[in-house]
């Protein structure tokens, strides 16, 4: 999963580096063929050095942003909805740094020509981006769906409560990618077994670092009683001492 995971990441930014590319291209064939005509005439589309740099340069700024955003971190977690908040939220503030350090010194016609050239420059890299963004997170969601991706789960209980916990997220339209390893009994579901038919038990609480190594462990649900506030208390100190 570790090397799927990198995959991923990988993928990420190629994604961005191709949008974010893409879209300072339109954009360089949108000045010339809009904005410097009314100051220099008609003009030609040509590819000179001013396009090399930023397509070069431009792209790195982007990736370099959406990682200080944390973008590139749970990779796998992300959501249609907050993914196209936030990359709407990173574009506006990417455009505004681009329009002070690029843009803000060029020939314009007028001071509205500033307001048309960030407003294009903001649609077409937002537009792109989130694109295909929302295809890749797509293309997660349904893997994580499938079971083909997702996190190695230990559930801690064995009683209705977390039956119930275990129903849930295993649901099909669940793509939260809980991949169930099995569970660990608390004391007070030493005698009951509704989950040993369905995930093999892997012994006590009190096992939790050894098994959470061995197995590779990123996400624990516990259903223990909020009523046994003891071993509740124990069971996260002990989880706590994990991270």
């Amino acid at each position: 999963m570790r090397s799927k995971r990198k995959l991923h990441v990988f993928l990420s930014i190629i994604i961005d580096l191709f949008t974010a590319a893409s879209a300072w291209s339109m954009f360089y064939a949108y000045r010339k063929l809009f904005i410097e005509p009314a100051l220099y005439g008609k003009m030609d589309i040509v590819l000179d050095k001013n396009f090399y740099l930023g397509l070069l340069y431009v792209p790195l700024f982007w990736t370099i942003l959406y990682f200080l955003a944390g973008d590139y971190k749970n990779i796998w977690r992300k959501s249609r909805i907050k993914e196209v908040s936030k990359t709407f939220s990173i574009s506006l503030i990417g455009v505004i740094l681009l329009f002070f350090t690029l843009l803000l010194d060029d020939a314009v016609y007028n001071y509205q020509t500033y307001y048309r050239t960030t407003l294009t420059l903001f649609i077409l890299h937002f537009g792109i981006t989130v694109f295909f963004r929302l295809l890749f997170t797509t293309y997660i969601i349904k893997k994580l769906r499938n079971k083909e991706l997702g996190f190695n789960t230990l559930v801690i209980g064995n009683n209705e409560k977390t039956e119930r916990l275990v129903m849930e997220i295993t649901e099909k339209h669940n793509a939260q990618g809980f991949l169930i390893k099995g569970y660990v009994n608390s004391n007070a579901s030493q005698n009951k077994h509704i989950l040993h038919s369905v995930f093999p038990v892997l012994g006590t609480y009190n096992d939790l670092p050894q098994i959470i190594v061995k197995h590779e462990i990123e996400e624990v649900i516990i259903g223990v009683e909020s009523t046994n506030h003891i071993e509740l208390n124990e069971i996260t100190n002990i989880l706590e001492d994990q991270d």
